[in-house]
């Protein structure tokens, strides 16, 4: 979870683009909203949602949709990481996911 600096971060960088005053409220109702995304994925989020965006303005909506669809996308070769995750490396190739 992230905290309210982070999250202060996130709406003020969403705000360089579009121009919109960022309050304590509104950072306050963006934590509630994106309670379980990472900052990392949020801040990976905010370009794509205001280039989608048809009013010009990051909404914390935009940003859910965004994570959202990124998260539902499927992992190369994710289930040899799930593997490799629980100590079978029989898929693992040389240096994917640390493995020698």
């Amino acid at each position: 979870m992230m905290n309210k600096s982070q999250m202060t971060e996130i709406v003020s960088l969403a705000s360089a683009l579009d121009g919109q005053i960022v309050s304590e409220s509104k950072v306050v109702m963006w934590m509630a909203m994106l309670d379980g995304f990472t900052y990392e994925d949020l801040k990976d989020a905010i370009i794509p949602a205001y280039k989608e965006s048809q009013a010009g303005v990051v909404t914390a909506k935009g940003l859910w949709d965004q994570v959202r669809r990124g998260k539902m996308q499927p992992v190369t070769r994710g289930w040899v990481k799930d593997m490799h995750d629980i100590g079978e490396h029989w898929e693992c190739r040389s240096g994917e996911f640390g493995h020698v």
